[in-house]
């Protein structure tokens, strides 16, 4: 366990200069070295896993099981995190107010770093068979260009590639700021629910995976209740691949009976979101007249939109 952090002062860094030769020319070329950081382990390693990265809003090491978040010059220690399994991918985004982290259990954090709240911890994916072979490959979470104050993660993983959209880190930091821990977890959900509709996407109904189908599909259910966004709500039940008939129809009418709450009943016209799911219902109905419910799990739900 690799819980021995020092930080060392400008005094004690050890500085030296590395002389490096040149055959082509007579002179040398010289490098500072500064020694910013000592991090030790209670028991000695055969094969620590080491990888470190250097952000404009941070310094993250990670050693086997242990994450490290130093602030970019490394003078102070943001963050000591230690794992159950070891850790894969790290990354920090919002300014290093937010920390992501892949274990190879499959397990992904989402923590707030001043905090240190665990905001999200979802398995992605299963872990390897091999213990060796890494669970997650890569990371990559950057600002959505079309929204601001949204961002989108891509996760490379050792089997597929998951593009997980709508994070919506500024409201959630903006909640926290003000210990609006309830509204920060309201924002959580819509993670949880884009989570769900990738792994929905890669899912069918067969009787061998049916119970782990029907497990994504209660999950999927569990957070629309949790969210307040009606719009998100509508084009999540429009857009996820429910693969059956039955559920296709159950979700559309919820999403149906959600806005009518909200419509203006001295209004005669109807929203335009639930006109979109009025089609979609009747494009179902139609559907089901024409070839039967058996036949829908072949279709791609964008035949609905």
């Amino acid at each position: 366990m690799w819980n021995d952090i020092e930080l060392l002062t400008n005094d004690d860094t050890g500085s030296g200069n590395l002389s490096v030769g040149s055959r082509e020319e007579h002179g040398t070329d010289l490098y500072q070295v500064d020694l910013l950081a000592k991090i030790s382990s209670e028991k000695a390693s055969l094969n620590p896993k080491i990888q470190a990265c250097s952000l404009s809003d941070g310094f993250i090491i990670v050693a086997d099981q242990s994450v490290i978040l130093l602030d970019s010059i490394c003078r102070s220690l943001q963050l000591h995190l230690i794992f159950d399994t070891e850790v894969d991918v790290v990354g920090l985004c919002q300014g290093g107010k937010f920390l992501l982290v892949g274990e190879r259990s499959g397990n992904l954090h989402l923590i707030h770093v001043t905090s240190k709240l665990t905001l999200l911890t979802n398995a992605f994916v299963q872990k390897a068979n091999d213990e060796n072979q890494c669970t997650y490959r890569n990371l990559v979470i950057e600002k959505d260009s079309s929204n601001e104050d949204t961002y989108y993660m891509l996760l490379l993983t050792n089997n597929g590639l998951f593009c997980i959209t709508n994070l919506q880190l500024v409201k959630i930091q903006q909640a926290i700021e003000k210990a609006d821990v309830n509204t920060a977890k309201k924002l959580v959900y819509k993670v949880k629910s884009n989570d769900i509709l990738e792994k929905l996407a890669l899912s069918s109904p067969d009787t061998s995976e049916q119970t782990e189908w029907q497990k994504l599909v209660n999950e999927a259910k569990e957070n629309l209740h949790k969210i307040q966004d009606d719009e998100f709500v509508m084009n999540y039940c429009l857009e996820a691949q429910w693969i059956t008939y039955e559920t296709t129809q159950e979700m559309l009418n919820y999403a149906k009976t959600r806005l009518l709450k909200k419509e203006d009943k001295t209004v005669l016209v109807y929203s335009d979101g639930l006109k979109e799911v009025l089609r979609a219902h009747a494009k179902l109905t139609t559907f089901y007249g024409a070839f039967g419910p058996e036949k829908f799990r072949c279709v791609h739900s964008p035949f609905l939109i």
